[in-house]
């Protein structure tokens, strides 16, 4: 655990020493959200009942999306340019502790980030909803964030692959939120990315929290979401520890730990 703390506490302290990060932490909820909240104003009256609010709750959630792809997997690319991955990973301390540390301390700012964006930009834009059955929402949104922070384990290791890993996670980053549900339904897609899209965990994560929040009738019914994000979470954790472990090996053998 110590390891973990330790890498826990040097993301938190990089994090605060450039203080305007936590500027753009809360104006970006705001910023990023007013063009989805002025589009559902202008085209008001389709078949929701409030688009921002379902739109905002979309922003929260994905945000994990961003913060694990960016905080997780490009955070190795960021040493390599800095020189100091092969160096951390050369201690006596597992690379792997080290990478959960890091997970850690994403988990913390991503929950931070969301529940700012709901905070700040539902009382600026207007945030509806039967808030008394968020507690309820939380057993969709666990095993979701452990599925979805696997397969940022998995992420992890393909950057250490690519190493140019800039293209990749912002692309990944749109198309995973976009899929998810983020600021349309997931019903109204083509049906060949409606079903990559019922294959992610955010998907059933969204939908089961604006189902309790908002009302409405959820993609599937809610118990079995929340059997199939227990799956997922089962899943994508055991296969993106084991992706990380393998490349984490071949890396080592092939030399190219340090090259960026």
């Amino acid at each position: 655990m110590a390891v973990v703390a330790a890498a826990f506490g040097r993301d938190r302290r990089i994090f605060f020493r450039y203080r305007l990060q936590i500027l753009r932490i809360v104006l970006d909820p705001l910023v990023w959200f007013a063009p989805l909240y002025f589009l559902g104003r202008a085209f008001g009256g389709g078949p929701f009942r409030d688009y921002t609010s379902f739109a905002l709750l979309g922003v929260a959630v994905t945000s994990y999306i961003g913060t694990v792809m960016w905080g997780i997997g490009f955070s190795l690319k960021q040493d390599m340019d800095t020189g100091v991955l092969e160096a951390n990973w050369l201690s006596p301390a597992s690379p792997s502790l080290q990478l959960l540390g890091r997970v850690v301390w994403s988990l913390v700012l991503g929950t931070a980030e969301s529940l700012l964006s709901l905070g700040l930009a539902g009382v600026v834009y207007g945030l509806q909803g039967q808030w008394q059955a968020l507690p309820r929402a939380l057993a969709y949104i666990g095993p979701m964030l452990v599925a979805l922070y696997g397969f940022g384990l998995g992420f992890a290791g393909l950057v250490l692959v690519v190493r140019q890993a800039n293209t990749i996670t912002d692309a990944g980053q749109f198309i995973l939120s976009t899929l998810s549900g983020q600021s349309m339904p997931v019903g109204d897609l083509p049906r060949g990315l409606a079903a990559l899209a019922m294959a992610l965990p955010t998907t059933y994560g969204l939908d089961a929290l604006r189902t309790l929040v908002l009302g409405g009738a959820p993609l599937l019914p809610l118990p079995v979401e929340q059997r199939l994000l227990a799956i997922m979470a089962a899943a994508l954790a055991a296969a993106g520890a084991a992706v990380f472990w393998a490349v984490e090996r071949h890396v080592r053998r092939a030399g190219t730990l340090a090259l960026h």
